[in-house]
């Protein structure tokens, strides 16, 4: 079997196709022409000649001419209605063929039946004096013309065995090398074989032998030299011994071994054909010499199943293997789970039609089966050159990769989908090229009218594909850069809330239409009428309309809430009586997070009210209240030098667009005097700022004296004109005053102390 060495598995096809083709070719040898059409006596041509010469005749045969085709075409208008059908067409096509494989079929029944008559022929042969005179003239005469040609051929093989191996010793690494060296193989391996048969000839023409014993010669001979140069082809393809300068990446144990298989099938299938037709010419019957050929035929196919069964589970595997990191698809793995039932399917198949000897069959199945591998190796070597060009061709500088560190990954976005549509192409074009060499009208099927509505389908689809592509990659490309901008020294560039949040959308939505779109163009070339998915989409539309008018109502808000910029990621605002810090924005939904943490996720149609706390920038507002003791203008004057001081402060300074704004007294309130100011600062920092400045203006009130009310309540008794106020008076309840004891400071010592 082969050996898991093997290093590429287009090389393995190409090998084992190789062994497959020098086996097909075998047996088409015994493949004979068609038999000739029979002849046209005299006599019937002069009768003929007589008939149209006189009137009378002629007119006569005319007459009975018009009887015949009336009656035919009377007999025949039903059948002639019926057999316009294609099922009619297709049993009348079925029942002719069937006939005439049956008739094959008694033909090889016969054939075999003839076995007995090969060995009764072999008995008669041994037993007559006169056959074995004439097996001793053949024998003798093939032992010295074929001893003398392989003499010759080996006195001039042994001083060019020493080049070859010089050849195979030496390393190329260029595929120009290894084409060069091959042709010097080539050479050298062909000049034995043309010595051979120069020696042969001229030892065929001085001995001069008889009729039969030259026609058996030839036929060794000429068969030894077919066999010599498929053996030949095989040693250059494969070069068992010389692993440089192989043409197919192979290991040196793979391919000896489809070496040694193509000279097993070679030998069997030449030789096998040249026994049988020179027992013909020694006086076999035509039937043992059939039953000759089909026991040559079967023990070829025997040994190709052999080959297949031993190479089942390798080839396999190597079909499995994933190849460039990718995973192996469905198709490949389902393939590599039934090639070897399919193997023998064609084996049987082409055993069968030439067994059967149906006309034209083996020479239409050796040439189908040879053009199919000749198109399977060029595609295998094309794709193993896209991909050498994918891996090495292709790549980027390490200099270049250095200066531009996303150039490789930009330039080669796409260009591994335009592989795969290139081998989708070859492909579809080898496919057709198999069916053509198959008489499957591959390529008459593109010239047909369904052809050419086909091939215009996929390149309407394929151009509303590529469009596709490059309207996606624009905008695509255009939110990339707006995103992901650099100024001129290479900084990235901040983008604003809005674009951060529209422009992704935008992406996913310019995806979601141009998906519809090809959807629908490949629906439409495909023969399927879209105008009722339109009808239906309409629908489905309208009833989403009205049975999810919330839904609709949210999207379109929340739309035009983008779209104005009223709210982005990062704003703290207000909506719906939740506020929060924006952390998402959908079509339908707004998320926020309050202070504790909590999400609160509002849908924008409960969104009446927007305020946003964050809009380009903010103010700290405070409402001082001072007693009513204090200075006014002295608390302003301190209020702005605290605002002085926390601008020399980095840490609050790169935070604050303008210094403190005083806006005065702002109003009396029950015990302070309010004065009201405010600071602007960069959105949502102004939280930050405010607090640190509360912590001073508190520092400072301290130092300064400066009170800071708390609520409390004075009791004014009023005053008469004179401008005196009248006398309190007080009354003291003793009653009232020892209920009142318990809670005196007379009593707490005691309570504490029974409490202990």
């Amino acid at each position: 079997m082969l050996h898991p060495s093997c290093r590429c598995l287009p090389s393995l096809l190409a090998g084992l196709l190789l062994v497959l083709a020098v086996a097909a070719g075998a047996p088409t040898m015994a493949q004979e022409g068609a038999a000739p059409p029979a002849e046209t006596s005299a006599e019937q041509m002069d009768d003929l000649i007589r008939t149209l010469e006189d009137d009378a005749e002629r007119a006569r045969l005319i007459e009975q001419l018009r009887l015949l085709a009336g009656a035919r075409a009377a007999a025949d208008d039903t059948p002639a209605r019926y057999w316009d059908s294609l099922g009619a067409t297709v049993l009348a096509y079925l029942s002719a063929q069937s006939a005439a494989i049956g008739e094959q079929a008694n033909e090889v029944a016969a054939a075999v039946a003839e076995l007995p008559s090969l060995l009764a022929w072999i008995g008669d042969e041994l037993d007559s004096p006169a056959a074995q005179a004439r097996w001793r003239d053949v024998l003798t005469n093939l032992a010295i013309i074929v001893g003398s040609s392989l003499a010759g051929l080996w006195l001039v093989a042994l001083p060019l065995r020493r080049r070859r191996k010089a050849l195979e010793r030496r390393a190329t690494e260029t595929a120009l090398g290894r084409v060069l060296v091959n042709l010097a193989a080539v050479t050298i391996t062909l000049v034995p074989l043309v010595v051979f048969a120069l020696v042969a000839y001229v030892a065929l023409t001085l001995i001069d032998p008889r009729q039969t014993t030259r026609i058996v010669v030839l036929a060794f001979v000429n068969g030894i030299l077919v066999r010599g140069i498929i053996v030949a082809a095989a040693r250059v393809v494969l070069s068992p011994t010389a692993g440089s300068r192989r043409l197919l990446a192979l290991g040196d144990e793979t391919a000896a071994y489809l070496y040694v298989w193509s000279r097993r099938l070679a030998t069997i299938g030449v030789f096998g054909w040249v026994v049988a037709e020179t027992g013909l010419v020694l006086g076999m019957t035509d039937g043992a010499r059939d039953a000759l050929l089909d026991l040559v035929g079967l023990l070829i196919a025997g040994m190709l199943m052999v080959l297949v069964a031993q190479n089942r589970r390798t080839l396999a595997d190597a079909l499995q293997r994933p190849r460039h990191g990718r995973p192996v698809g469905v198709l490949r793995r389902r393939f590599a789970e039934i090639w070897h039932v399919l193997a023998f399917a064609y084996i049987v198949v082409v055993y069968g039609i030439w067994l059967l000897d149906i006309d034209g069959g083996a020479a239409f199945a050796l040439r189908a089966t040879v053009l199919s591998a000749l198109v399977l190796l060029a595609v295998l070597a094309l794709f193993a050159g896209m991909d050498r060009m994918m891996t090495g061709g292709l790549a980027f500088g390490d200099d270049l990769k250095a200066q531009f560190p996303g150039l490789e990954a930009r330039a080669n976005r796409y260009l591994p989908l335009l592989v795969r549509a290139v081998k989708a192409v070859v492909v579809v074009v080898a496919g057709l090229a198999v069916l053509e060499a198959w008489d499957l009208g591959g390529f008459a099927f593109l010239s047909s009218d369904a052809g050419r509505g086909v091939a215009g389908r996929v390149t309407s689809i394929a151009v509303a594909l590529l469009l596709a592509v490059v309207v996606w990659e624009a905008i695509s490309g255009f939110v990339e850069r707006r995103l992901s901008g650099v100024d001129e020294d290479g900084n990235p560039i901040a983008q604003s809330s809005r674009a951060r949040t529209l422009l992704p959308l935008l992406r996913k939505a310019a995806f979601v239409v141009l998906m519809t779109f090809i959807a629908l163009i490949v629906l439409s070339e495909i023969g399927v009428n879209i105008a009722p998915l339109l009808a239906g989409a309409g629908i489905v539309g309208l009833a989403v309309g009205f049975g999810a008018q919330t839904l609709v109502k949210d999207i379109i808000t929340g739309l035009f809430i983008l779209i104005e910029d009223t709210i982005a990621v990062g704003d703290v605002v207000e909506v719906g009586g939740h506020s929060g810090l924006v952390e998402a924005l959908s079509l339908r939904t707004i998320s926020l997070r309050d202070l504790s943490g909590s999400v609160h996720t509002v849908p924008f149609s409960e969104v009446t009210t927007v305020l946003n706390r964050t809009k380009d920038f903010s103010f700290y507002v405070m409402d001082i209240g001072v007693a009513y003791r204090e200075d006014a203008d002295q608390v302003i004057e301190v209020l702005k030098q605290l605002g002085a001081e926390i601008l020399e402060d980095p840490a609050y300074a790169q935070q604050i667009l303008e210094p403190i704004e005083i806006l005065g007294v702002d109003a009396f309130a029950d015990s302070a005097v309010i004065i009201k100011a405010r600071i602007k600062t960069k959105p949502i920092k102004q939280w930050f700022v405010g607090r640190e400045f509360n912590r001073r203006m508190k520092r400072r009130f301290d130092e300064l004296g400066i009170e800071i009310p708390f609520p409390h309540m004075t009791l004014y008794f009023g005053e008469d004109k004179k401008g005196e106020a009248p006398p309190a008076h007080l009354r003291f309840d003793a009653d009232a005053a020892a209920l009142l004891a318990p809670k005196s400071k007379a009593a707490r010592p005691a309570k504490a102390a029974s409490g202990d």
